[in-house]
Parts: C-alpha cells; sequence; structure tokens
C-alpha cells in the first residue's frame, strides 16, 4: 500500500510516521511519502504517481479536489483542528476526518478500514482463456455465466 501524507505543520506529519512505524514493526508493509504543500503531491500525481491513501490536511480543500479528478480511487484521510469541514470532506468521499492531535485507536482504526479496501480492490477471479491464465479484478466484473463447463461473462477490461 501507497501512503501520501501532505501537511503543513511537520508535528502532525511526525505524528502520522510514528503510527505506522509501529505497523511496520509489526509486519505490515507500505510505502510513504511526505508533503509540506499540497502542490507538490499534486506534482507527483500528474506525474502519474499514486498512492493508495492520503492523510491531507483540510485547509488543503482544493486540493483535495485535484486529487479527485485526478484519482477518482484514492482512499482520502481529512485532518484539521475543528470539525467544521467535516461536512465539505465528506462531500469529496473522503474515508475519514481526523480532528488533531490525532488519536492513535482512531488512526489504527481508520488505516485498518483502509487495508481492508485496499485488499478488497485487489482480489481477482482467475481463469483460463485461450491458453493463458488471466487475473480479472472482481470489481470490472460485470457477470458471468457458465454453458458446459465453460464460462462466458461481461467483463469490463482485463487486467
Amino acid at each position: 500500500m501507497k501512503i501520501g501524507i501532505s501537511s503543513r505543520n511537520e508535528e502532525n506529519r511526525h505524528q502520522i510516521l510514528t503510527y505506522l512505524n509501529c505497523l511496520q514493526k509489526m509486519g505490515t508493509l507500505f510505502k510513504t511519502k511526505e508533503y509540506i504543500c499540497g502542490t507538490d503531491l499534486l506534482d507527483d500525481l500528474n506525474r502519474g504517481l499514486r498512492f493508495d491513501v492520503i492523510f491531507l490536511d483540510v485547509d488543503f480543500e482544493n486540493v483535495a479536489k485535484k486529487i479527485r479528478e485526478l484519482d477518482r480511487d484514492v482512499m482520502l484521510v481529512f485532518m484539521s483542528d475543528l470539525c467544521n469541514h467535516v461536512f465539505n470532506a465528506f462531500e469529496m468521499n473522503a474515508l475519514q476526518y481526523l480532528l488533531k492531535p490525532i488519536n492513535s485507536c482512531l488512526f489504527f482504526n481508520t488505516l485498518k478500514r483502509a487495508f481492508e479496501l485496499w485488499h478488497e480492490k485487489k482480489r481477482v477471479f482467475v481463469a483460463k482463456y485461450k491458453q493463458q491464465i488471466k487475473q480479472i479484478l472482481l470489481k470490472n466484473i460485470v457477470y458471468i455465466e457458465c454453458y458446459n463447463w465453460s464460462y462466458v461473462g461481461n467483463v469490463l477490461k482485463f487486467v
């Protein structure tokens, strides 16, 4: 899993990295990249870098909108000192809205949910097709029919 952390506040970035380091010590694998400003994050996204989860200061709302334009699937976790932006965050289909200082229990529960959703996105249907083994993401399958032990289906795209 790839995790982006975008916050002007060094303490917030450090706190998230500390929590993530605890998970890595327990064997959870992921890559992280930190950003001090949202424009640097957008530059990387425009170059093709993709994240599975991005922790983002809520005052980067314009950045979040641009992120959504570039990547509809990324899970956004907003962070703020105040709860007055919570509705805006969920209009952008945020995974979570965390109040600062970030509670460790809430952080780990949010990351657990993110891992579960990430794994769900990666689930595949394996099929033999024209002497080749194909892996098709479950989310891309519309339906599957079976005739005489052969399947025929409608797939949005092959992966």
